[in-house]
C-alpha cells in the first residue's frame, strides 16, 4: 500500500541521507539534497531517534558546505519548525546542540537564528523545573556567547526542583566519585563544543583531567589519549573514519568502552559521559 511504501521510505531515510555525507567537509553539490532530507523529516508524521540524528547531520552539512543566505534561512526555519512541532524534554540536548552549531557557524540570517533561540528559550520557560543542571549550564554558556545572559536569568529556574531529588543527587554523587582523579578524553572535529564540555566537566567534578583531540588521523597525541583515557568520548558524526579506526586499534581491552554521544554538541557530550559513568 501507499502507506507501507511511505513508512519504508521514511525508515530508510537516515541510511540514504548518510550516503551523501563524506568523511570530511560536506560537498556543496549535495546541499540541496541535504535540505530535501531536512524537509522530509520536518514534514513527517513520525520522527524517530534516527530521524533526529539525521536532521542534525543534515543541518550541520548545510552549515559546513558554504550555504547561501537563502539556503541558510531555509535550513534554520526547517529545524525551528521541527523543534516547535516535536519538542520534548528528552530531545532538549538536541536543541541545545544545534543552537551551539548556529552560534559557532556562519550567521547568515540573524532573525532566523534568533527565532531558533527563542524556540529553545520558550521551551525552557515551560519546562524549567524539569531541566537538568547540566542543560542549564550549557544554555547559560550559549546565552553568554550571544550576549543574552539576561534571557537565561529571566527563566524561572527552581533550585529545589525535581531533577535535584534524592535519587538524582545520589546518582550525581556516584558520578562525581567515579570521575574523581580520572582522565577523560574527547575526540571530535567540533572543537568549540569540546572546549565548552571540557570546561563544564572540570568545573563540576573534582580533580578531573580532560584532554581534547581534533586530529584528522592517527597521531602521537591521539595515541596517548586512546590508550590512557579512563573514559573516552568519540563523536562519530564529526570524526574521520581513519581517526576512529585508529582510536579503536589503540584502545586496550582493559579500558572502558568508547562513549558515543547521540549528537556532537556540548549538551550531548556531557550527557553521554554521565550516562556511561553512572551506568
Amino acid at each position: 500500500s501507499e502507506m507501507c511504501i511511505r513508512d519504508r521510505l521514511q525508515a530508510s531515510l537516515p541510511y540514504f541521507a548518510g550516503f551523501f555525507l563524506p568523511d570530511s567537509v560536506p560537498e556543496s553539490e549535495f546541499r540541496d539534497l541535504y535540505l530535501s532530507f531536512l524537509t522530509m523529516i520536518s514534514l513527517s508524521d513520525q520522527v524517530s531517534n534516527e530521524d533526529w540524528g539525521t536532521a542534525e547531520s543534515m543541518g550541520c552539512a548545510v552549515l559546513e558546505s558554504g550555504p547561501s543566505p537563502k539556503q541558510y534561512t531555509e535550513m534554520v526555519d526547517l529545524l525551528t519548525n521541527l523543534w516547535e512541532g516535536r519538542a520534548e524534554l528528552g530531545r532538549l540536548s538536541w536543541g541545545l546542540d544545534f543552537l551551539d552549531f548556529l552560534i559557532t557557524g556562519p550567521n547568515l540570517n540573524e532573525n532566523a537564528r534568533a527565532q531558533f533561540f527563542e524556540s529553545i528559550r520558550n521551551f525552557l520557560i515551560s519546562n524549567a523545573r524539569r531541566v537538568s543542571s547540566d542543560q542549564k549550564a550549557v544554555f547559560s554558556l550559549l546565552c553568554r556567547d550571544l550576549d543574552r545572559q539576561a534571557d537565561y536569568n529571566a527563566i524561572p529556574w527552581l533550585e529545589d526542583s525535581d531533577p535535584d531529588s534524592a535519587a538524582d543527587v545520589s546518582a550525581e554523587e556516584l558520578i562525581a566519585e567515579r570521575l574523581k582523579g580520572r582522565f577523560v578524553g574527547i575526540y571530535t572535529l567540533n572543537e568549540s563544543a569540546a572546549v565548552r564540555a571540557a570546561g563544564l566537566i572540570k568545573e563540576n567534578y573534582e580533580n578531573v583531567k580532560v584532554r581534547l583531540s581534533h586530529d584528522h588521523g592517527g597521531s602521537d597525541k591521539l595515541k596517548v589519549m586512546a590508550r590512557d583515557s579512563d573514559y573516552l568520548i568519540v563523536v562519530t558524526q564529526s570524526a574521520t573514519h581513519a581517526a576512529t579506526n585508529f582510536i579503536k586499534d589503540e584502545r586496550s581491552a582493559d579500558k572502558s568502552d568508547l562513549i558515543y554521544p547521540r549528537g556532537r554538541g556540548t549538551a550531548s557530550l556531557i550527557q553521554a559521559l554521565k550516562d556511561a559513568v553512572g551506568a
